[in-house]
């Protein structure tokens, strides 16, 4: 039978200080305490999240006319999904500008519109489980172009969002929608992350795939 080693013949654990000991666990007890507290504050603002509550974070508005730079170098994040889909132009118009869009996701609860307006400086707010989001529409051009940029959270972290829906006719009467999403958070808008795209954009196709469902 092996014995059984004594720890209390390392001279490493001999020379440790009792109070560095304690001091090593009041920390960790420390930290341990703040993030739970900050989780918390965080779910509980998520609970709240609601058409009001959209507001409560301002988020950078994006500009229309510096689109293509923000896509290609500003946002910290960018990526771009294509999908073609066995519907007219006007029927994918009509379900990108729905309260429903982007209903069937388990997250997602929908959209609420201020008003019946669908041009540019309207306002909607997506409803998520977890936080809601005040889009604006920047870029309108019936059954073409449709750009909206987030410009205001219920929680904080973003400094800045815009999606772009492009729409073009294909010869079988059906529709080639391209989706291109970028963002920047507050703290580490400098992280190269935009390598994620590859793994990322199987996921935003499946989610726009939705589309051939719901109209």
């Amino acid at each position: 039978m092996k014995d059984i080693p004594d720890f209390r013949s390392f001279t490493f654990f001999q020379n440790i200080d009792p109070q560095v000991i304690l001091a090593a666990v009041l920390f960790f007890i420390g930290v341990s305490v703040l993030v739970v507290v900050i989780l918390a504050a965080i779910a509980a603002l998520a609970a709240r999240s609601g058409p009001a509550s959209s507001g409560r974070f301002l988020v950078q508005r994006v500009d229309g006319l510096d689109l293509d730079q923000y896509f290609a170098k500003r946002a910290t994040f960018s990526t771009t999904v294509r999908l073609e889909l066995p519907l007219g132009p006007e029927k994918v118009w009509k379900a990108l500008c729905d309260e429903e869009f982007l209903s069937w996701l388990p997250t997602v609860r929908g959209h609420q519109y201020r008003t019946d307006v669908r041009a540019v400086g309207a306002r909607r707010t997506l409803l998520s489980v977890f936080c809601a989001l005040e889009e604006q529409f920047i870029v309108v051009e019936q059954e073409k172009t449709l750009v909206y940029s987030v410009i205001g959270a219920s929680l904080p972290g973003l400094r800045d969002a815009t999606e772009r829906f492009v729409l073009e006719p294909t010869k079988g009467g059906g529709t080639l929608l391209k989706w291109t999403t970028g963002f920047s958070p507050v703290l580490v808008w400098w992280l190269p992350v935009r390598w994620l795209s590859p793994f990322i954009r199987p996921f935003l196709k499946i989610a726009l795939s939705g589309l051939r469902h719901r109209v």
